[in-house]
């Protein structure tokens, strides 16, 4: 065990206890309400690219960018509070026990992803670099279950990201569509 084992189970322990902490239900609609802030930021943000056209004249970039997050912070929002309202409902039916066990093998998975995602940026960001060096990853016990969570998971999300971005910059291809350019390699 090294020391990048040791950052990565930190992490996992975080999930874990604070998933225990906040219960099954208020884990999983935070990261459902991630992810619904993602995909409705993306194709829902123009309704308040519209109000704030209509109530300020600011530029179309900064438009495109305050309509994404107002629209992502609402989602996060709206998602997270009825969250917390299952969990007092769940406290409300004694099944606060197994609500806290179940939150805390979520956020452990949680987490785990999370770590996978700061593998996976570390990794592409480093290029020739190396900067966590192959010794380490290969001696590593827990590396090789974690870092290949994100790039399984995540290439769609980050098409999406990746038309975002060009969309912000505003060189986005007018015939474009969201699936055009899916990365499949997990690397950006």
């Amino acid at each position: 065990m090294n020391w990048l084992d040791i950052v990565i189970c930190i992490v996992l322990l975080i999930g874990l206890w604070k998933g225990y902490l906040n219960g099954f239900f208020v884990e999983l609609t935070s990261l459902l309400a991630l992810i619904a802030a993602i995909y409705g930021s993306i194709y829902f943000s123009n309704y308040a690219g519209d109000w704030l056209r209509n109530q300020f004249e600011w530029e179309e970039t900064y438009i495109t960018i305050a309509s994404f997050i107002i629209t992502f912070v609402v989602i996060i929002f709206v998602i997270s509070y009825v969250g917390k309202l299952i969990t007092k409902l769940m406290k409300t039916a004694k099944l606060g026990f197994l609500n806290k066990l179940a939150g805390g093998a979520f956020g452990l998975i949680k987490m785990a992803f999370l770590a996978s995602v700061i593998l996976m940026f570390i990794k592409t960001a480093s290029g020739e670099f190396n900067l966590l060096g192959d010794q380490t990853t290969e001696d590593s016990l827990v590396y090789e279950h974690i870092e290949p969570l994100a790039p399984f998971l995540l290439p769609k999300i980050l098409a999406e990201a990746d038309r975002v971005d060009r969309r912000i910059r505003g060189d986005r291809d007018k015939n474009e569509t969201p699936t055009d350019s899916t990365n499949t390699s997990g690397n950006f």
